[in-house]
């Protein structure tokens, strides 16, 4: 019985560390996306990447719909 709850307690703890790895994008899995508010958010997510080149993000940054200020600060 003791072993279903160490088992059960275990599951808890590394259950919610499974989701931490945050998921990362190519330059050209977003270039490939219709430009889009939507697009704007990914763009943001690829100019927060540490991996991010800086001849990428200039021109990921031209295919933004609206440039508000998350992808001004993230661009710099």
């Amino acid at each position: 019985m003791w072993i279903k709850h160490i088992l059960s307690l275990a599951f808890m703890l590394v259950f919610p560390l499974l989701g931490l790895e945050a998921k990362t994008f190519t330059y050209t899995q977003i270039a490939s996306m219709p430009i889009s508010i939507e697009k704007d958010y990914y763009i943001w997510r690829f100019l927060e990447q540490p991996s991010t080149q800086v001849g990428q993000a200039e021109q990921i940054i031209l295919q933004s719909s609206q440039m508000n200020g998350k992808l001004r600060d993230a661009f710099r």
